[in-house]
């Protein structure tokens, strides 16, 4: 997204479709539509909402300010703004914690992680993910040069059929099954192809 210069209580109305916002710089009030939801926010906020046609801006600012925005469908995970987490035999949590107190000691049952080599599924192709097994929980993240849209479900998945998961140009798209069956993809981009990433958790 591009950069915006505002003045105090400047406001910008932007024709943007999605489900996320997220606020690289700047503080801000915004108003997304139809649904008429007003959220003040600043640098490095995100908001993960129903989809949107229209954005409403307003500087918040009491001087001259640059906004930076991404706005898209899916999910963003902005790269180096989480907290490092380091799990030991298991990763499943089971109470919450809380980072800014400090370390905290936890009890998890012995889980295991599956982790497989990327995945490139070309424009317009199908591929198979992973095979029947006993895992619990399969995660897939999906990255591309461009924005890709992607479909998951069986040998069958197709354009228009199947769970959506959407990623690429700086936004990573993550979708967590809770299943344990064979499971396909499916790129829908005509011309970009699609890395997907999978980890499973098995007992």
């Amino acid at each position: 997204m591009p950069n915006f210069t505002m003045q105090p209580n400047e406001q910008l109305d932007l024709p943007i479709v999605g489900e996320y916002l997220y606020i690289e710089s700047g503080k801000v009030q915004v108003t997304v539509q139809p649904a008429g939801q007003t959220y003040d926010l600043q640098e490095r906020d995100k908001i993960k909402v129903s989809p949107y046609e229209h954005l409403t801006i307003v500087s918040r600012s009491e001087a001259v300010q640059t906004v930076s925005i991404r706005a898209g469908l899916g999910d963003f995970i902005p790269a180096g703004h989480g907290k490092e987490v380091s799990v030991v035999g298991g990763v499943s949590i089971k109470e919450p914690v809380d980072l800014a107190a400090g370390t905290k000691l936890i009890t998890m049952p012995a889980k295991e992680l599956n982790d497989h080599a990327d995945l490139t599924i070309p424009p317009l192709s199908r591929k198979r993910l992973v095979a029947a097994n006993d895992r619990q929980k399969l995660i897939i993240q999906i990255d591309a040069s461009e924005l890709v849209l992607c479909r998951v479900g069986s040998a069958g998945v197709s354009a228009g059929r199947g769970m959506r998961i959407y990623g690429g140009d700086g936004q990573i798209g993550t979708l967590t099954l809770d299943l344990s069956g064979e499971i396909w993809a499916y790129n829908e981009h005509g011309s970009v192809s699609a890395q997907l990433s999978i980890v499973e958790l098995v007992e």
